[in-house]
């Protein structure tokens, strides 16, 4: 399994560093580090030639202690790591590497933590997230330092194929140190102002219900099958993604799991709008695994 970690000197690095290394994974594990520069554009001068030439091997030297640290937390495994520094756009970089390497995932550490923040996601990982074609882990560190293993985690499942990818992708893990997983299935809930169309209403309310039940439970033995201890949860919601983050919130679940679907050149460019809304607003870490038709 390649495995691509951003890299920018920031302790957010650092955790999702300390994150791929917990990775219980059951095969090979590769990391790629990847940290970019991005000069400013300037017109050539002779005032420019003065100081512009110091500036970018100044970057270079802080991009090169930027991934001496972060491989200095693989430095006692047998994890193969492999450093690259890029230059320019950042988001385009990071992407352009994780498909030149076939990266099966990319680590990528966000700075949000308040309500505001977290909506305004840096723009690096929100890039990242958004326009990658595997699988992109999002990390946002806890208050307390970064556990390399989760403890308890929450997994939207709503028996589609991206969110079965996502049960699938996180179930090749062997996560013998977890807690609890939730496996949560929602609902839209219906609203009815029409006395005469209420009855019809309820009992399609009713199916919805029993058919959310069913698929959440269905979710659940999937990953029971594993010796996991797992909780299904059905909610009924006016909106999905707000009403899966306030159940995650609920059962104390510090990472979140979503699939997407898989996007091609063209239409990657936006993800699905419950996978963008818990990308933007969880207070958890999110893992975002792409599903590929």
């Amino acid at each position: 399994m390649k495995v691509l970690i951003a890299v920018d000197g920031s302790t957010y690095a650092a955790a999702a560093a300390k994150f791929v290394r917990g990775l219980p994974v059951t095969t090979t594990l590769e990391v790629s580090l990847v940290t970019v520069i991005n000069p400013p554009d300037v017109a050539l001068s002779t005032s420019t030639e003065m100081w512009y030439p110091q500036y970018v091997e100044h970057q270079h030297e802080f991009a090169e202690e930027a991934l001496t640290r972060i491989a200095e937390i693989f430095q006692d495994s047998d994890i193969p790591v492999d450093r690259k520094i890029s230059q320019g756009h950042i988001g385009h970089a990071i992407i352009d590497h994780a498909e030149r390497i076939q990266a099966d995932m990319i680590v990528v550490g966000a700075k949000g933590h308040t309500a505001v923040g977290r909506i305004l996601l840096g723009s690096v990982s929100d890039y990242v997230a958004t326009h990658a074609a595997c699988s992109v882990v999002v990390i946002r560190p806890r208050e307390q330092d970064n556990d390399e293993i989760r403890h308890r985690v929450s997994i939207a499942f709503d028996g589609t194929p991206p969110s079965q990818t996502a049960m699938d992708e996180f179930a090749s893990f062997d996560w013998s140190g977890l807690e609890q997983i939730q496996v949560i299935t929602a609902s839209p809930k219906l609203e009815v102002f029409r006395e005469d169309i209420l009855s019809t209403i309820m009992e399609e309310g009713a199916r919805r219900r029993t058919e959310a039940r069913r698929t959440a439970t269905a979710g659940a033995e999937q990953l029971q099958s594993h010796g996991w201890k797992v909780t299904p949860e059905t909610i009924e919601t006016e909106h999905i993604g707000e009403g899966i983050l306030e159940s995650a919130d609920a059962f104390g679940s510090d990472l979140v799991v979503v699939g997407d679907a898989g996007r091609g050149t063209l239409t990657r460019l936006l993800l699905g709008s419950t996978s963008r809304y818990i990308l933007r607003h969880a207070q958890q870490s999110v893992w975002i695994v792409r599903h590929r038709s």
